[in-house]
């Protein structure tokens, strides 16, 4: 939230962001369609059980008050993303992509034993298929 986009993120702020363990958000997007661009995206089949366990591991996540969820109002990128408050700290060796594996994880899905990056994450994706 301390910068307007992404293009004004600097090398203090993320270095800040990786070393020194801090609050972290929910940042959701959503889309009218599944997107069709590859390059960040992966299919996956899920059975009922483990899209089950991995929507309760993403819910336990969202910081609630009086059970909704807390939404933070005017802060976006754009027109399909949110942001909400959420458990937990973020750094260096805790990132949205290790968090997104540990979810894959106790889903019961392929996933790295670490991936801090996005590679771990797509490469055991990609052996699902």
């Amino acid at each position: 939230l301390d910068i307007p986009t992404w293009n004004d993120l600097t090398i203090k702020v993320a270095a800040r962001a990786m070393l020194i363990p801090s609050p972290t958000l929910m940042h959701v997007y959503s889309y009218d369609k599944i997107p069709t661009e590859k390059k960040f995206t992966a299919q996956l089949t899920l059975s009922p059980k483990q899209y089950e366990k991995l929507c309760q591991y993403i819910y336990s996540y969202f910081r609630k008050y009086n059970k909704s969820v807390i939404h933070i109002p005017d802060k976006s990128y754009t027109d399909n993303d949110e942001f909400y408050e959420a458990e937990g700290v973020y750094h260096a060796l805790n990132t949205c992509n290790n968090w997104v594996n540990v979810g894959l994880a106790k889903a019961g899905i392929r996933s790295s034993l670490w991936s801090p990056t996005h590679h771990g994450v797509f490469y055991q994706s990609a052996r699902l298929t």
